[in-house]
């Protein structure tokens, strides 16, 4: 699906879902959000054993509160 032209993934989801795909390789940028609330226990975003990924920081934008911070995994920058 990835290789079809124009074709982009969306996933949404924790550490183990994010765990199998960083293995693979298969993510090539985040869109991450900060919400300004303190959960305590929530759900992880990375495992302990994820591999080291240098982001390179593209845009940001806010919502009120919200701020929405969107990387590209710098291993995958094309020139």
């Amino acid at each position: 699906m990835k290789e079809q032209e124009g074709s982009k993934i969306w996933i949404v989801g924790g550490a183990e879902i994010l765990d199998v795909l960083l293995k693979g390789k298969l993510v090539d940028e985040f869109i991450i959000a900060i919400i300004p609330t303190i959960l305590g226990k929530g759900i992880p975003l990375f495992k302990e054993d994820n591999p080291e990924l240098k982001l390179f920081l593209t845009g940001t934008k806010r919502f009120g509160q919200i701020v929405q911070l969107h990387y590209i995994v710098k291993n995958e920058m094309k020139p």
